[in-house]
């Protein structure tokens, strides 16, 4: 899920004991700051994977920035460009009909400024 829907019970303590220490639990690779807007530039894993239908990726930008994510075949060819323009800071769903590719493996590939972040789609029929 995401950091906002993470739920953090709180711990009972005795009255009048001073707070020695602060327990934080964020999820595995959390990259979001307490006010949701990411840390870092990352692309997500695509959801589901192996995909048929649609899948989407979680792209991460922490400042207004122009925001590529681009289809490649297993043969480096440009297979679809999903976004290309500015996106505000924030968590943004990339979506992609999988039933528009071939079966097989693909490279989503984002970049943005000097970030570049890649991770691999399988689509099956």
């Amino acid at each position: 899920g995401q950091l906002s829907d993470l739920h953090v019970p709180t711990i009972a303590r005795r009255r009048g004991v001073p707070t020695r220490f602060t327990v934080r639990i964020e999820p595995r690779g959390a990259t979001a700051t307490e006010s949701g807007v990411p840390r870092e530039f990352a692309l997500g894993r695509p959801a589901p994977n192996p995909a048929r239908g649609p899948v989407t990726f979680a792209v991460d930008v922490p400042t207004t920035a122009d925001v590529r994510v681009i289809v490649y075949d297993a043969l480096g060819r440009e297979v679809l460009v999903l976004t290309d323009g500015e996106r505000p800071a924030g968590r943004h769903a990339v979506r992609l009909d999988a039933d528009r590719l071939a079966a097989g493996v693909y490279i989503v590939r984002m970049t943005s400024g000097g970030f570049v972040g890649m991770t691999r789609l399988t689509v099956v029929r």
